[in-house]
């Protein structure tokens, strides 16, 4: 809406989520699954998903439908977890995105071969930096003390001090092909 963008609609399950959006927006928003038939066919210039495809049971499905309510050359970006991402390589299957919510995990040859096999023309794939406060990145660090340093670091304004790293989320931008 910032950049201009009138046509704003979402899909969003959680009630209590869509309750937390703007007012102009909850309007818009339609309380569901994402699923055939909730939008007609060619509606969208863009539709983006973070965090959601690799909660999905059947992706490729998925895919199919959002590839449906896209106009011709529409853009898909889609965030996603990085198995090849730094938490995985410093922390192994102990790493935050190992967990019994993600059903589909994905690599960046992954992710581009399931656009590809569904329609779609890959036009990038970026890691993403995250930025959150020191003691939240140290809190998923297994490491000894860590409650006592954690501790410290919550009284303290070290705690608080942001930090910009690129941990494992990527996404990509994909472009519904004729």
């Amino acid at each position: 809406k910032n950049l201009g963008i009138n046509n704003v609609y979402g899909v969003e399950p959680g009630i209590e989520s869509v309750q937390k959006a703007p007012k102009w927006l909850t309007k818009r928003i339609k309380i569901a699954m994402f699923k055939p038939g909730l939008y007609p066919k060619n509606s969208f210039d863009i539709v983006t998903c973070f965090h959601t495809l690799d909660h999905i049971v059947d992706p490729k499905a998925f895919l199919k439908e959002v590839r449906k309510v896209l106009k011709l050359r529409g853009k898909a970006i889609f965030v996603v977890h990085n198995t090849d991402g730094l938490s995985v390589k410093l922390f192994g299957e102990k790493s935050a995105i190992f967990d019994i919510e993600h059903i589909y995990l994905f690599n960046k040859s992954t992710l581009a071969r399931i656009f590809q096999q569904q329609g779609f023309e890959v036009k990038e794939i970026i890691d993403l930096q995250n930025r959150y406060p020191l003691q939240y990145w140290l809190r998923m660090v297994p490491m000894p003390m860590k409650n006592l340093l954690l501790k410290f670091l919550h009284s303290s304004s070290l705690g608080h001090i942001p930090i910009s790293l690129k941990a494992g989320n990527m996404a990509i931008i994909a472009t519904k092909k004729c």
